[in-house]
């Protein structure tokens, strides 16, 4: 990793031990559930798929990166179900699913698994299109997750057109999306260009802008220890270009992104029943 002044020591072991806290209540709670009542509506699934991707950061940070690929992959299996679930009948909080959902889209990019990231794709592009999540702002999440999404079936018209709705290059963010994703709008406009030297600019820009927040509100929290939608972006970028897109000085480990093998389907049997 490079030098730790957003995050210590410390910092990692902290968010260690309280991931793992979250990960074990999630697998109790799973573990209790039934199908009569859907684990609280998803909510279980939902909190250990989230709590999965805040332990993968942690790994990073401890430079395990096939085992927080693991962890990684494991999160996307679940956000899958819950979406399989919905789809017949299953009571899933529409929430659970919303359009905000393209920040699991962009992660499963890390894995280079594409039947993975073209499943979940499918149940993403189904949903968002069709529910309002009851998200406000649920308008721009839709319209940066379609362009994502379109990005990654090589539909670059359609993202355009997506993109198009966001208030982009304005420098200021825009209500609806955190701080920390500020930036991202554009690198991933430029994508749906196709330009190559945009999107190293745009990236640039991102990665200062998730610095200047990390710094602000999230210094020595789990996001601080990886620029994580970049490296995820740029995981994208090489479906667009090629080849892969090499930045430095970002907080993106290139031995994240060099990973040549990874475990698959490591939870237990009973959290995907």
């Amino acid at each position: 990793m490079k030098d730790l002044f957003l995050f210590s020591k410390e910092d990692i072991d902290r968010c260690e031990k309280m991931e793992n806290t979250d990960i074990e209540k999630c697998y109790y709670h799973i573990s209790k559930g039934s199908q009569e009542n859907s684990w609280n509506g998803g909510n279980a699934h939902c909190y250990l798929s989230s709590s999965l991707l805040d332990k993968a950061l942690v790994l990073i940070a401890r430079t395990n990166y096939s085992d927080a690929l693991e962890l990684i992959d494991a999160s996307i299996r679940i956000r899958i179900w819950l979406y399989q679930k919905h789809s017949v009948g299953f009571n899933i909080y529409k929430d659970i699913l919303g359009a905000s959902n393209w920040i699991y889209l962009l992660w499963s990019f890390l894995l280079r698994n594409d039947t993975l990231s073209q499943t979940f794709d499918k149940y993403y592009r189904e949903y968002a299109t069709k529910n309002d999540t009851g998200y406000q702002n649920t308008f721009k999440n839709t319209s940066l997750g379609m362009g994502i999404s379109s990005i990654f079936n090589q539909d670059y018209d359609k993202a355009i057109e997506f993109l198009q709705a966001l208030p982009l290059n304005k420098n200021e963010g825009f209500k609806g999306l955190s701080g920390r994703y500020k930036g991202l709008p554009e690198c991933v406009y430029a994508l749906a260009q196709q330009n190559i030297e945009l999107f190293e600019k745009n990236m640039q820009t991102a990665n200062k802008e998730w610095v200047k927040y990390v710094k602000k509100y999230e210094r020595g929290c789990s996001f601080s220890f990886c620029f994580i939608f970049g490296t995820s972006l740029i995981c994208l970028a090489e479906k667009v270009f090629g080849y892969t897109p090499c930045f430095d000085n970002l907080y993106i480990p290139k031995e994240l992104l060099n990973v040549k093998s990874y475990s698959t389907n490591i939870l237990p049997d009973y959290v995907l029943q």
